[in-house]
């Protein structure tokens, strides 16, 4: 199977990247700058594909067939060198010298080594400076494909030395049609999860495991309790796990977006119909609708400074006030 070809929603992406391994014309190196869940990993692989493909014909897409295309699927490439991190490690000066010494030698079984480096964000100033020096003088034919959600956090130096490809966030349809392919659920159950995942396929799928209705209840209920006290401030946001913490944001974002559809008459754009319950109309009529926008704007600077590595504990303790006072 043809790995590029089972990409949606990322069409200049992939046709630029298959261009390039069609003509021949590759860069040294690739940063992959998009949302998590966009499809940034799957093209990457795709991409190798094209290029390491020993069963297509000159000038042809990847075969999907060969043994080289079967060992990039399964990341088992000895010539292709994967670095990713759990969570919110950083990538040290040991994995770049790591990087370093693999593109040194010459590759086993194909023309190019190269190295797909994740969350490329998370490296240190000392292991980014040492990437730096392996972009300025890139060691005989080999590739590196940075991948980010955090341009900004890279190295101007390192960002101008490589090909920029973008990814969006994915439509809805083609979340949907991700969805069910993978995981065989009803579209009913599939256009809920991408309502709820922010133009993220690998979003949506990592929700379809949890018990996602039970959350958004809790949610509900403690938004309720926050809205009705005559001090926000002085309420307490139950979650201080980073990644649970960033989850409920993104629920919140929608249910305060629904919040303001109710107050605007405009129940047929609702994702979260618990705003339709007694509770949740009452909220609704005691704030304006500038000031639900400005809950919205609070709620995203807020998320964006935990995704920034801002103290999760610190964040849940102000959200409250800040979000709803």
């Amino acid at each position: 199977m043809n790995i590029l070809g089972t990409i949606k929603g990322q069409e200049k992406a992939v046709n630029y990247l298959r261009n390039s391994a069609r003509k021949k014309r590759v860069a040294n190196a690739y940063l992959f700058v998009g949302p998590d869940g966009t499809g940034k990993s799957t093209v990457a692989r795709g991409f190798l594909a094209e290029l390491f493909c020993q069963g297509s014909e000159s000038g042809k897409t990847a075969c999907g067939a060969c043994p080289n295309c079967r060992r990039i699927s399964e990341n088992a490439h000895p010539d292709i060198k994967w670095i990713t991190q759990e969570g919110t490690a950083r990538i040290g000066i040991d994995e770049i010298k790591e990087i370093r010494e693999f593109l040194s030698l010459k590759p086993y079984e194909s023309r190019y080594s190269a190295v797909v480096i994740d969350n490329a964000h998370q490296m240190t100033q000392e292991s980014s400076n040492a990437l730096l020096k392996v972009l300025e003088e890139p060691p005989g034919d080999s590739l590196i494909i940075l991948l980010t959600n955090r341009k900004e956090w890279l190295l101007p130096t390192i960002i101008s030395r490589a090909a920029e490809v973008r990814f969006s966030p994915v439509g809805k349809d083609d979340i949907i049609d991700i969805v069910m392919g993978k995981l065989g659920i009803e579209k009913a159950e599939a256009e809920f999860l991408s309502s709820y995942s922010g133009g993220s396929p690998g979003t949506a799928i990592l929700m379809a495991g949890e018990d996602l209705e039970l959350k958004r209840k809790a949610l509900r209920s403690v938004t309720a309790e926050i809205l009705k006290k005559g001090d926000p401030s002085l309420a307490v946001w139950p979650e201080e796990d980073r990644t649970n913490l960033i989850q409920q944001m993104d629920h919140l974002l929608i249910l305060i977006r629904d919040i303001a559809y109710k107050k605007l008459s405009l129940d047929e754009y609702i994702i979260e119909k618990g705003v339709l319950s007694e509770d949740m109309a009452e909220c609704t009529e005691k704030y304006s609708i500038d000031r639900i926008y400005g809950m919205i704007t609070k709620l995203i600077a807020l998320k964006r400074a935990v995704e920034g590595n801002v103290n999760p504990k610190l964040v849940s303790s102000v959200l409250p006030g800040e979000v709803f006072g």
